[in-house]
């Protein structure tokens, strides 16, 4: 990725969104290692949101991001799948409102020591059972914000928990608050 695109994202909010397996957190990856080339690391946080690795209809998902040694990372212990994971709606509903809770548990982390330079890798699962009020007070700490976040079809089965809705709303209004928006 030339310079050229890393200056275009300086001192803006970005998000990468699509559907699983576009490329969102490859694309974040290869952001990040451009931004090390200009930035000294311990500038730059990745908050990692993604479930690790899991096997569903014959399709990998999930996958924490690749972080270069100095860049500050923080992820919740356990990251659960909602979707996947939640045999019923109640399970669906307690798996999300656990992530939240988790979630929020790192925010604190991050926001008692901001960096300049902010990676959220797989934002939605925090819009499952999380606050809007909450992230966009999260995203005023940085100068920089380069996130992801899912939109698609693939995982719309949420046993009727109402997670789907409520994450597709949710990024909607999120967007409003983003400078740069790149569809994968």
């Amino acid at each position: 990725m030339p310079i050229d695109c890393i200056k275009n994202f300086i001192g803006k909010k970005v998000l990468i969104k699509g559907e699983v397996k576009s490329g969102k957190t490859k694309l974040c990856e290869e952001i990040l290692n451009e931004m090390i080339k200009y930035f000294p690391p311990s500038k730059i946080t990745v908050i990692d949101l993604a479930p690790s690795k899991k096997y569903f209809k014959d399709i990998i998902l999930g996958g924490t991001m690749s972080v270069p040694n100095g860049v500050i990372y923080l992820r919740p212990s356990i990251v659960y799948a909602p979707r996947l994971e939640g045999k019923n709606k109640e399970e669906v509903l307690e798996l999300a409102r656990r992530n939240a809770m988790n979630i929020e548990n790192i925010f604190k982390i991050y926001e008692n020591n901001p960096s300049e330079i902010l990676f959220i890798n797989d934002i939605t699962l925090y819009f499952h059972a999380g606050s809007f009020e909450r992230i966009i007070e999260l995203i005023k700490y940085p100068k920089t914000l380069i996130c992801n976040a899912y939109e698609g079809e693939k995982l719309h089965d949420d046993k009727e928990s109402g997670i789907t809705i409520r994450e597709r709303e949710m990024l909607k209004k999120f967007e409003e608050y983003m400078d740069i928006i790149i569809k994968l």
